[in-house]
């Protein structure tokens, strides 16, 4: 049985969600206070995964600690309703993140594999425009990384609306690349980049399947109705918009010769952005 440690002042709040997410046949639980690993840090050479409550005081400086300690530790992070300052710094230091306000479901069909494999989001950011994510094969990191593109984004003359449209697709391209190029095999990734410069946002989605023949594509926006039931007949997830919605709201989308990257850009009102600028 692997035991996990817990660093929380409320072991309340999570213990409930913890056992639902993790089998209790194979895990059990430690909690210790934040004082009992700082004042004794041989503690912290038994546990090969802490969680830690990212509302604990001075939270990175005591993961730093933590880190010296012992490098070889899977760390992560526990909390409720992150925002997306608290989701950008958590994987910026290469936090894996557990949020409890999701639903229990997503989590325990998920978590052995984030503990025995490494399923997670990565999250590079090379330049401070420049953002590089690589999620496994789960369609709720799919969404999580179109909500942060889409964040990250706000500072550009896009609207509310455009941004809503970009994150719509950005999921849609990367779901498709799990169910179609990935078979939903959790191992397999998919590379998102995004570029923001000055009159433009662009967006790069890779996937490892073998691609696709991108001129054969049909429009299902043409016959959304008919597509919707035929992919319900199927057995496939509601969707499969992706490429044809993203052709109506980018400016440009452009695939390689494989078929399994897509570049996207989609170019600012420069005119408006000159105008703000002279008010």
């Amino acid at each position: 049985m692997t035991e996990l440690l817990i660093v929380t002042y409320n072991i309340d709040v999570f213990y409930n969600y913890l056992l639902k997410i993790a089998d209790p046949a194979k895990y059990s639980f430690i909690y210790k206070s934040p004082e009992d690993i700082t004042d004794n840090e041989d503690i912290l050479n038994l546990y090969s995964i802490i969680l830690f409550d990212v509302k604990i005081e001075n939270f990175y400086k005591i993961t730093d600690v933590v880190r010296l300690v012992n490098p070889n530790a899977k760390l992560m992070m526990i909390g409720q309703e992150f925002s997306f300052e608290e989701r950008i710094q958590a994987l910026k230091n290469k936090f894996h993140y557990i949020d409890i306000s999701k639903p229990e479901e997503f989590y325990s069909e998920v978590f052995d594999k984030m503990i025995d494999n490494d399923v997670r989001i990565i999250f590079d950011n090379p330049r401070q425009n420049w953002f590089n994510f690589t999620i496994n094969s789960v369609m709720d990191f799919s969404n999580e990384i179109s909500e942060l593109i889409a964040y990250l984004g706000k500072n550009t003359l896009l609207s509310e609306d455009e941004l809503f449209q970009i994150q719509f697709v950005l999921r849609e391209l990367q779901d498709n690349a799990i169910e179609h190029a990935h078979k939903f095999d959790e191992l397999k990734k998919v590379k998102v980049s995004s570029v923001i410069m000055s009159d433009c946002i662009v967006i790069k989605v890779e996937d490892e399947g073998m691609g696709f023949d991108v001129s054969s594509l049909i429009d299902p926006l043409e016959e959304l109705e008919k597509n919707i039931k035929t992919r319900i007949a199927d057995g496939k997830r509601p969707g499969g918009l992706g490429i044809a919605m993203a052709r109506r709201v980018m400016d440009s989308v452009t695939f390689n010769e494989k078929g399994n990257t897509v570049i996207m850009v989609k170019f600012f009102d420069v005119k408006k952005k000159e105008q703000n600028e002279e008010n």
